[in-house]
């Protein structure tokens, strides 16, 4: 998959270009516990290239399924985000330290015959994906007492007593009733 995301750079023209890749999964690799990916990733790339210098701009997108972090069903949802990435030829071997501060930059470095985005893109997926997913932006989730699944139906249990450091709120909310 990561040949989808190798750019022959002397197919790529001077000027602005652009292509649609389609990827799978794999691209993601086994961060993907609680997500299952239900269809290709779709990314549109443009290209602006000015001599050895290219800025990659894209697109992505996909449907992935989630367990839910609040009632722990499985639910379907769209991900899609941004990319802009800036590439320059790389001039040489780099010290180590010269290759941090570099890497720091933000720049992506290629040899003037390929340009490889498959790290870029994979860690910006990566991090678009749902940090605590929920199946549907309205989940009520699960009972704190019997556990039964809130968007079924309510499970029947009265509310407890609040906890003392919540009780001034409590007593404000009782006088503004009244």
């Amino acid at each position: 998959m990561a040949e989808a995301l190798t750019i022959d750079l002397f197919g790529v023209p001077q000027g602005e270009s652009s292509r649609d890749v389609k990827i799978s999964g794999e691209l993601l690799d086994a961060r993907l516990e609680q997500v299952e990916l239900k269809s290709p990733i779709e990314i549109h790339l443009d290209l602006f290239r000015a001599g050895d210098s290219i800025r990659c701009r894209g697109h992505f997108a996909c449907k992935i399924s989630v367990v839910c972090s609040r009632c722990l069903e499985t639910g379907d949802r769209f991900i899609e985000g941004d990319f802009d990435f800036y590439c320059q030829r790389s001039e040489g071997e780099l010290s180590e330290e010269d290759g941090q501060s570099l890497e720091d930059s933000g720049l992506i470095f290629h040899d003037g015959m390929v340009l490889n985005l498959y790290e870029e893109i994979r860690q910006t997926i990566l991090l678009e994906l749902p940090w605590n997913p929920v199946c549907a932006d309205n989940c009520r989730g699960l009972c704190s007492r019997c556990g039964k699944n809130l968007n079924q139906g309510a499970c029947g249990c009265r509310p407890g007593p609040v906890e003392s450091r919540w009780t001034a709120l409590e007593k404000l909310r009782e006088e503004d009733r009244q």
